[in-house]
This record gives C-alpha cells, sequence and structure tokens, in this order.
C-alpha cells in the first residue's frame, strides 16, 4: 500500500499559515488551506508540529469518513493523543457513518506553552454568546472566518464583529 501523507506542504511567514493538503484531502478542497492571524509574535517560529493543528482540526472528519488512512509525519503531542477520542465523539453523534479512516502520526511533539491564556471559539451564534457569558473572564475570543462563511464575503463576516 502507498504510504499517503496527510500534508503535502507546510508554510508560515510572521502572521500567515499555509497548508498544501495531501492527495485524499485535497479531493475535497479547491485551494489550499490557510489561516492568517493577528499576534504578537511569529508564526513561522512555531513547531511544524503545532503550525498544522488548525488544519488537522478542520480536516480530520473527512478523513476518518473517507476510509483512507493517512500520514503526519510531526504533530503535538496532545492533539495526537486526543484524535482517537474526538473520532469517538463524532462516531457517538453520527452513528450511521463509518468512521473507518486513520490519521496515523509518525512522531509525536511534546511541546509547551509558555504563560497561562484562556479562551473561547467564538461564530456569533448563540452557543457561543452563551459560553460567553458562562466564562466571562476569557482572555481572548477566536473567531474562524471561512470555516463556515466565504472568505471574499466579507458581509457575513460583518454580521459577526463588533
Amino acid at each position: 500500500m502507498t504510504k499517503k501523507n496527510y500534508i503535502a506542504e507546510i508554510y508560515s511567514d510572521s502572521s500567515t499559515i499555509r497548508i498544501k493538503p495531501g492527495s485524499v484531502i485535497s479531493a475535497f478542497m479547491n485551494e489550499d488551506f490557510y489561516a492568517v492571524y493577528e499576534c504578537d509574535f511569529d508564526l513561522s517560529e512555531l513547531d511544524d508540529a503545532v503550525l498544522i493543528i488548525p488544519f488537522v482540526l478542520a480536516t480530520a472528519a473527512i478523513i476518518w469518513c473517507s476510509g483512507e488512512e493517512v500520514y503526519i509525519d510531526r504533530l503535538d503531542s496532545q492533539l495526537t493523543q486526543s484524535l482517537p477520542k474526538i473520532k469517538a465523539a463524532y462516531a457517538e453523534m453520527y452513528p450511521s457513518i463509518e468512521w473507518n479512516g486513520n490519521i496515523r502520526v509518525l512522531t509525536s511533539v511534546s511541546t509547551s506553552i509558555e504563560g497561562k491564556s484562556d479562551g473561547l471559539l467564538f461564530s456569533g451564534g448563540i452557543d457561543s454568546i452563551h459560553s460567553v457569558f458562562n466564562y466571562p473572564n476569557s482572555d481572548f475570543l477566536f473567531t474562524i472566518w471561512g470555516a463556515d462563511t466565504n472568505p471574499e464575503e466579507d458581509i457575513s463576516w460583518k454580521s459577526i464583529l463588533p
């Protein structure tokens, strides 16, 4: 069996992560995955095992539903340990789907976090508004533009910004 890489290429600069997906995922994507951050540090200084986390979390369910097995060279150890639990949660929520694809991590990398901050994902929907009220002392709100809105269409984006 041919080894199928989950990720073909990783690029980062001070504020952007761009990932060219491997052959299995690229069949489901019209273009490369990218994320742009407003942050006080240079993203290119982060380990690739951390840089790929947003891509893996955004696309893992596709792999699990595809019946394919893909390989990741290096991934953060906490996410590596969490992937089977996330897959099991999907299988419980959607029992009619066969979750027979697999993500194999070749090297699990222990990474560290300096400082302590809390954050919430915020979509502007009722669930995220509820979370803000339940966790009012969160240091950051993270909004993902493009997960379920077209990143080229700023009308949708402006509706969830203050």
